[in-house]
């Protein structure tokens, strides 16, 4: 399928408002995004580090650039719907910096309203965030509260918060664990900032990013995280800084160009 007839195709499909989780729109997910070999290549590498009980200081270092890599990587897999810019932020403390992917440059007529209506966003918050963390640790209450700062007064086109992590973040369900009878830490965070602001923050883990090596892998997950904010049924998924923006380290650049598309 062209990209000329993807998009006349999904024209087709908003002017019938097909509900997500059609088979047909689900087709023309996995024709938005396609994942390139580097991807697939960098997601297998992530995954054998985080079986590594104690890393080195050298594989810490790698795992992080591994986490950024596979964030920009996915992304950069959907072009079909305009996500051209891949933009890099750091905080006033320069500690830590964010990705802010914006859908921007996209063919006329192409209903960008229905994409973010079918992602859980408004068509004047069209950009994400996202933090990568390939820590041990999961993302606790400072560093989601960070996030959902940075969503609310920094960013306030951003509709959506990624992180992309290893160990997913507190309070959230377990695989394999008993479903959680309360909501607590960033999960219970997670569910006030949606009501708040209208406004989401979801948590890959290593699991979910098994996910971006298929076919619309990346829309799906995101599509079914958003959703489940609501459902809150206890079981796992299937302070403001200022910020500037920063230069995006080489080792992600190589990403970006043109030469890594196929």
């Amino acid at each position: 399928m062209t990209e000329e007839e993807i998009i006349q195709k999904f024209v087709e499909l908003a002017a019938m408002d097909r509900p997500p989780g059609d088979p047909v729109l689900d087709l023309i997910w996995k024709n938005f995004y396609v994942p390139n070999a580097r991807l697939i290549e960098l997601i297998d590498e992530l995954v054998e580090y985080a079986k590594k009980a104690k890393p080195s200081e050298t594989e810490r270092r790698r795992a992080g650039q591994l986490m950024e890599a596979v964030a920009v990587g996915a992304f950069k897999c959907i072009p079909k719907i305009g996500w051209d810019k891949v933009k890099n932020y750091r905080s006033a403390s320069g500690s830590q910096y964010d990705l802010v992917v914006r859908g921007e440059r996209l063919p006329p007529h192409f209903p960008w309203d229905k994409i973010c209506s079918t992602l859980g966003l408004s068509s004047s918050e069209s950009c994400m965030v996202v933090e990568c963390k390939a820590t041990s640790d999961k993302v606790d209450d400072a560093q989601f509260e960070r996030m959902c700062s940075i969503l609310a007064h920094n960013i306030e086109a951003a509709g959506i918060g990624i992180f992309f992590t290893i160990r997913g973040a507190t309070g959230f369900p377990e695989r394999g664990k008993p479903r959680k009878a309360a909501l607590s830490c960033c999960l219970l965070k997670q569910l006030i900032f949606r009501i708040k602001q209208q406004k989401s923050v979801v948590v890959l883990d290593i699991h979910d990013l098994l996910e971006l090596k298929r076919p619309g892998g990346l829309l799906e997950l995101l599509i079914r995280k958003v959703q489940e904010i609501s459902l809150q049924d206890g079981l796992p998924s299937l302070t403001a800084h200022t910020l500037r923006e920063a230069d995006i380290p080489d080792y992600l650049k190589i990403l970006l160009e043109p030469s890594m598309d196929s």
